[in-house]
């Protein structure tokens, strides 16, 4: 249902039945939080994405390549390049997708060399 409306553009729907789900107990997985970082994202939800950051690291899902993409690609929509920066290099493996969204989102973060070939 999460991943759902956030990829129906209803981040906030997607953010009340997140919060429902802790009150009842339930764990999510690193799918859920993925998408729920994604509705953050849409929604420029900064502190809730920073709160889903923290979700990520207290259940160990930071090794979990949708989870991390989903964390950079937030923090670069809710303009905190550092936060992107730091997302991006704490990565295990970076990825096509990765680069993705490092490229569309925040080309300063990119090696002076490889900016120059994006922007052309």
């Amino acid at each position: 249902m999460i991943t759902a409306l956030s990829q129906c553009d209803h981040g906030e729907g997607a953010i009340k039945l997140f919060m429902e789900m802790l009150r009842k107990g339930l764990e999510p997985d690193p799918f859920v939080l993925s998408s729920l970082l994604n509705a953050c994202a849409s929604l420029s939800a900064y502190e809730q994405g920073k709160q889903v950051h923290a979700h990520l690291i207290k259940r160990q899902f930071m090794s979990d390549a949708f989870a991390g993409n989903a964390l950079v690609y937030t923090y670069a929509k809710c303009g905190s390049i550092e936060d992107a920066e730091l997302a991006f290099s704490s990565l295990p493996e970076r990825g096509v997708v990765s680069w993705k969204f490092i490229c569309k989102t925040s080309p300063q973060l990119l090696p002076k060399e490889i900016a120059h070939q994006v922007t052309i």
